[in-house]
């Protein structure tokens, strides 16, 4: 988070807003859920685990308003609908 939702203000990294002393504990917390599901996607992917990752995206989707994660979410579900292509039907001699 880098402003206060609510007044705009700089976080300063404390757990109030220091311009308008809203409670930013949960917002906070979100954000470290939605990190753990970032690196957990990461590693889905590295895994070739589609679908571990799909289910990490839609979790982190409900957390987060991300459009990385939306685009990355719709290219997997292609994905997952794609069959593997054998290269060597179409390599050119």
């Amino acid at each position: 988070m880098k402003r206060c939702p609510n007044c705009k203000a700089r976080y300063r990294g404390e757990e109030t807003c220091h311009r308008c002393g809203m409670e930013l504990t949960q917002l906070l917390e979100i954000n470290r859920q939605a990190a753990l599901l970032r690196v957990q996607i990461a590693a889905a992917l590295r895994n070739n685990q589609r679908s571990t990752a799909l289910e990490c995206l839609k979790k982190h989707r409900q957390l987060v308003a991300d459009p990385w994660v939306d685009t990355l979410s719709q290219f997997l579900q292609v994905a997952e609908l794609e069959k593997p292509v054998e290269l060597g039907k179409y390599q050119m001699d």
